[in-house]
C-alpha cells in the first residue's frame, strides 16, 4: 500500500487509490471484530460473571432483596436477646423476629426520648444511603411510607445535587438509584414506630430497660446459655438465650463479656490452663487509629412559604423540594485539601436543610451560614481552582438574606470523632461460643465519612439473614431423609417439622463472611484518612503509607468522572451504596486503562507540587464581608 502523499494536506483533486481503500476496509474490518469480540466475549463471558462473583463473595449488599423474608418451616427454638436498641439493635430485632420464637431487646435508654445520652450523634443530621432505604423498605413494609411522612423522610436520587469528588466536579446525573436524609433522632422514631407497628398484638416480642452484663456459658463453653441483665431500677436477673447479638455499638460491650472473669471455672476437654478455665473464651484483637477530626454542622429549619421561593439548581426546576435532597457533596482527596475534609449542604426532612463540613485542624468553627459558604469556597478556589455555578451562590444567598431577616432557626452541632476500631473476632472465632454474634459498630467503627455506619449494618444484617435462613428446612430443595440422615420416612418428617438449632459452626461461619466485606469498608476509610498529617497510628507498627494506590487512583477516577456521566453514576452510586454495584466495577480494564492515563498528573501536582495557583481567583472573589479564604493545599502532607 502507497504511503499518503503530503499533497493531500493542500490539494483537493487528490483521491484514494483501490489499494488504499481496500486497506481502510481491512482496518475497519478487524476494529469491528475486535469490538464485537471484545463485547460477546470478555464483556459478557468473562467480565459479567466475575463482577456478580465478587458482588455475591466479598461485596456489601449480596442479601438486602432477602430482609423481610418469612421463613417457609418452624422458627428457632429458644429466645434471641438484642443488646442494644439503637439503629442496629431495631433492625435485628426486626430480623430475628421472622427467625426465632422470642426476641428480647435490652437497652438501657427510652426508645423516644427527647435525648439519648449515650448516642453521641444524636441531634446530628445523618445521610443513609440505597443500601438502607431497601432494607428499611423490605423489613417494614406496610408503615414505611406512612411513617417517613410523619417525620417529613422522602426520597431522592442523589445524582441531582452537585459532587466534587478528587479535585474534580462531577456532572449531575440520574443514578436510578433512591437515598434519604434526617436527623438521627427522627430516624429513630421513625424506626421505632415502624416496629411498634409490625409487632401489634405480637407476644413474642419484648423490650426491657437495662444493660446486659454477661454471659454465662454451657458446661463445656460452646455455646451461652443465658446472658446477665441488670435492670434500670437495680434488679439483675438471668435471661435463657438460645441466641446473642452484641449491638451496643463503640462501646464493644460483647467484648467485655467474652473474656469477663467466670464465678465457677470451665472443666471441659476443649479447655486446657488455668487461665483458660477462669475465662470462658478469648477478646478478638483490635485495629485502631485516630483520624483527629471535627463535624460541624448548622440545622436550617425553613418555613413552608419560604421554603418554595428558594432558587433550585437549574436541572430541578420541574422537580418540587421534596424531591431535591443533596445540593452539594464536596468531597475531595486529602491529597488535595490539607483540612476540610467534607463539606455537605442536603434538604433531608421537608424544610430541614443541613450544612456540615468536617474539619481536621479546627480552623473554621461557624458560627453563621455563611462559615460553610466560606469551607465551600475554600475548596472550590483551593482545590478545584474555579467558581461555584451561579445557583450555589444564589442558594447561599437566599439562606443569608432569611437568617439575618430572623425567619430561619438555626441550631449548630458539633462532633468530634472517636478513634476508629475494628475488632476481628474472624481471627477468633472458633474459641467464640456458637450463638454468639456481634452486628454494626459493635465489630467496627469508622470515620462517617460516607455513611459508612448504616452501610456495615446492612452488610451484617443480609448476611445473619440469610445465614438463618439456611437452616430453614422447610426451605432447601432436599429429600426427606436427607434431612433426617435416614432411611426411615418417618424419622425424616418428623426431622422436617421440628424447630431448627444454631450450629457448632454459626459464629465462625458468620464472622468469616462478615469479614470478607466489612474489611473492604475499613480499609477504604483507611486509605482515605492516612492522607492527613493529623491522623493517628495508634497500633505499632502501622504506617501512614498504608493505602497510598487506592488514594491515587480515586484522585485519578475523579478526572475521568468529571468528563464521563456514566463513570460520574459510578461514583455517586459508590458513594451512595447502590446495592446494583460490584466492588470491582471501578477496575473494569477500560476504566481502569483510562483511570491510569490520568495518574503522572496526579502525581506530578499533588506529590511534585506543580499544582494549578488558585490564589488570583479566590482574590477576585472575596466575600464583601471581608473574611479571607483559608490557604489551599499544604503540600507536606501529601503522601504515597
Amino acid at each position: 500500500m502507497r504511503a499518503l502523499p503530503f499533497g493531500i494536506l493542500w490539494d483537493p483533486a487528490w483521491a484514494p487509490d483501490d489499494s488504499m481503500m481496500a486497506g481502510a476496509a481491512a482496518a475497519f474490518i478487524i476494529f469491528a471484530a475486535a469490538s464485537l469480540a471484545y463485547v460477546l466475549f470478555f464483556d459478557r463471558l468473562i467480565w459479567q460473571p466475575l463482577r456478580l462473583r465478587v458482588r455475591a463473595s466479598v461485596g456489601e449488599f449480596p442479601h438486602v432483596n432477602m430482609l423481610g423474608t418469612k421463613r417457609a418451616g418452624p422458627k428457632i427454638k429458644g429466645t434471641c436477646v438484642v443488646a442494644g436498641g439503637s439503629l442496629a439493635g431495631l433492625l435485628t430485632a426486626r430480623v430475628a423476629m421472622d427467625h426465632f420464637d422470642k426476641v428480647v431487646v435490652v437497652e438501657p435508654d427510652s426508645q423516644l426520648e427527647e435525648r439519648r445520652g449515650r448516642v453521641i450523634q444524636w441531634p446530628q443530621a445523618h445521610y443513609f444511603g440505597n443500601a438502607f432505604y431497601q432494607a428499611v423498605a423490605g423489613l417494614f413494609t406496610d408503615a414505611f411510607d406512612e411513617e417517613a411522612d410523619k417525620e417529613g423522610i422522602f426520597l431522592h436520587d442523589p445524582g441531582l445535587g452537585r459532587f466534587v469528588f478528587g479535585d474534580r466536579s462531577l456532572p449531575s446525573v440520574e443514578t436510578g438509584c433512591l437515598v434519604f436524609g434526617a436527623q438521627r433522632m427522627a430516624m429513630e422514631r421513625f424506626l421505632r414506630r415502624c416496629f411498634d407497628r409490625t409487632c401489634s398484638g405480637r407476644d413474642d416480642v419484648e423490650f426491657v430497660k437495662g444493660s446486659v452484663t454477661g454471659l454465662v456459658p454451657s458446661h463445656d463453653g460452646q455455646r451461652v446459655d443465658a446472658v446477665k441483665v441488670q435492670k434500670d431500677e437495680g434488679e439483675s436477673y438471668m435471661l435463657p438465650a438460645s441466641f446473642v447479638i452484641d449491638c451496643t455499638g463503640p462501646a464493644s460491650c460483647g467484648v467485655k463479656w467474652l473474656t469477663a472473669p467466670l464465678e465457677e471455672p470451665l472443666r471441659s476437654p476443649g479447655v486446657e490452663g488455668d487461665e483458660e478455665r477462669r475465662h470462658a473464651w478469648t477478646a478478638p484483637p483490635r485495629w485502631r487509629y485516630h483520624p483527629t477530626l471535627t463535624y460541624y454542622s448548622a440545622l436550617v429549619q425553613v418555613a413552608p412559604e419560604d421554603l418554595e421561593s428558594l432558587p433550585k439548581p437549574p436541572h430541578c426546576q420541574d422537580k418540587g423540594w421534596d424531591e431535591i435532597g443533596i445540593l452539594l457533596a464536596q468531597v475531595p482527596s486529602l491529597l488535595a485539601s490539607d483540612h476540610l475534609q467534607l463539606v455537605l449542604l442536603f434538604h433531608g426532612q421537608k424544610g430541614l436543610f443541613t450544612f456540615l463540613h468536617g474539619d481536621r485542624q479546627e480552623k473554621l468553627r461557624p458560627t453563621k451560614v455563611s462559615d460553610f459558604r466560606r469551607a465551600s469556597d475554600e475548596l472550590d478556589f483551593g482545590v478545584l481552582g474555579s467558581q461555584p455555578p451561579a445557583w450555589q451562590d444564589e442558594l447561599m444567598d437566599a439562606l443569608e438574606q432569611l437568617e439575618e431577616q430572623g425567619k430561619i432557626e438555626i441550631e449548630y452541632k458539633e462532633y468530634r470523632n472517636t478513634a476508629t476500631t475494628y475488632n476481628r473476632y474472624v481471627e477468633v472465632a472458633d474459641s467464640l461460643p456458637a450463638n454468639f454474634i456481634a452486628l454494626g459498630d459493635s465489630v467496627s467503627n469508622t470515620n462517617p465519612r460516607f455513611a459508612q455506619g448504616t452501610r456495615k449494618i446492612i452488610t451484617e444484617l443480609g448476611t445473619l439473614n440469610a445465614m438463618l435462613h439456611d437452616l430453614d428446612w422447610a426451605a432447601q430443595p432436599r429429600s426427606l431423609k436427607d434431612v433426617a440422615g435416614s432411611n426411615n420416612d418417618d424419622d425424616a418428617k418428623e426431622a422436617l417439622v421440628s424447630p431448627p438449632e444454631i450450629p457448632g459452626d454459626f459464629c465462625r461461619r458468620y464472622f468469616d463472611d462478615v469479614h470478607g466485606r466489612d474489611v473492604n469498608v475499613w480499609q477504604f476509610c483507611q486509605a482515605e484518612d492516612y492522607a492527613s498529617d493529623t491522623t493517628q497510628t495508634l497500633d505499632a507498627g502501622d504506617s501512614r503509607r498504608s493505602g497510598w494506590f487506592e488514594r491515587w487512583y480515586r484522585l485519578a477516577l475523579g478526572r475521568v468522572a468529571a468528563k464521563d456521566k456514566a463513570v460520574a453514576r459510578l461514583v455517586v452510586g459508590l458513594l451512595s451504596s447502590d446495592t446494583r454495584i460490584s466492588p470491582i466495577d471501578p477496575l473494569h480494564p477500560l476504566l481502569f486503562l483510562r483511570t491510569m492515563w490520568h495518574m503522572p498528573a496526579v502525581v506530578m501536582r499533588y506529590k511534585l507540587g506543580l499544582r494549578v495557583n488558585a490564589g488570583g481567583r479566590a482574590a477576585r472573589r472575596r466575600r464583601q464581608d471581608g473574611a479571607p479564604l483559608l490557604s489551599g493545599v499544604d503540600k507536606s502532607s501529601s503522601l504515597n
